[in-house]
């Protein structure tokens, strides 16, 4: 940064899931500079060092955020003028950071390129993650550059979404007909016959997560009848 001449102002956080807080105690340290973090955000951010040692990482405590960010907000950063997207759905008070002027988004976890932020973390929400990618991402300017928070940037957000949306009905059917062929079954049972081979340690939770909500959605929509025995895991079976 020195090298450079640059100055860091402002420590800007789009939620506080603690890959992203890792290094934040040394960068306040080390630059002083404020932290800005959504309210929701904090109770995430005061218990990171805990849920990383569940991974088994070590995380310095990270100090709370110093100014609030709301929906709207539009930050002074130099020249740069982001404006605070309210974002909730992968985590509490997850926010993205548009600079229209620049035509970016820092959209932290909401969206990657061909899938969306995790909903089955503490705090998750499918439904509300739809909603703001629905709502504050998808009507950004086709040409929008996404800078997301894990992988390769991309633009058009319509087209990726079109494209989860394909993948989700593929994995959907692969539900349903693994029911009327093996049914009754539990989540546990179809998690594998779904996303074959992507089972490990670190994907089990999310990937249990994604069955049971396309289980639930077809339970919904009457295509699924959910069965509950005693001292067993529920199962479905196709209605």
């Amino acid at each position: 940064m020195e090298e450079q001449g640059w100055t860091i102002s402002h420590i800007l956080l789009t939620h506080s899931h603690f890959d992203h807080v890792g290094g934040l105690a040394e960068l306040k340290e080390l630059t002083g500079a404020p932290i800005y973090a959504h309210p929701d955000a904090g109770p995430m951010l005061a218990r990171a060092t805990a849920a990383a040692a569940l991974w088994g990482i070590h995380v310095d405590a990270p100090p709370p955020a110093d100014h609030p960010l709301a929906e709207g907000d539009v930050l002074a950063i130099g020249e740069l003028r982001p404006v605070v997207l309210f974002t909730p759905g992968h985590a509490p008070g997850h926010v993205c950071f548009h600079l229209p002027q620049d035509g970016v988004v820092f959209d932290g976890d909401v969206l990657f390129q061909g899938s969306i932020g995790r909903t089955d973390l503490p705090g998750g929400d499918y439904e509300l993650l739809m909603s703001s990618i629905r709502d504050k991402l998808l009507p950004l300017p086709d040409e929008t550059v996404v800078l997301s928070g894990h992988g390769r940037t991309f633009t058009d957000v319509q087209a990726h979404i079109d494209a989860n949306r394909t993948l989700v009905h593929k994995r959907l059917a692969t539900v349903e007909r693994e029911l009327a062929a093996h049914g009754p079954m539990t989540a546990f049972a179809a998690v594998p016959l779904v996303f074959p081979g992507l089972m490990n340690q670190q994907s089990a939770n999310w990937l249990l997560s994604e069955t049971l909500a396309f289980l639930r959605h077809l339970e919904m929509t009457g295509r699924a009848t959910r069965e509950i025995f005693d001292g067993e895991p529920e199962a479905w079976s196709i209605a």
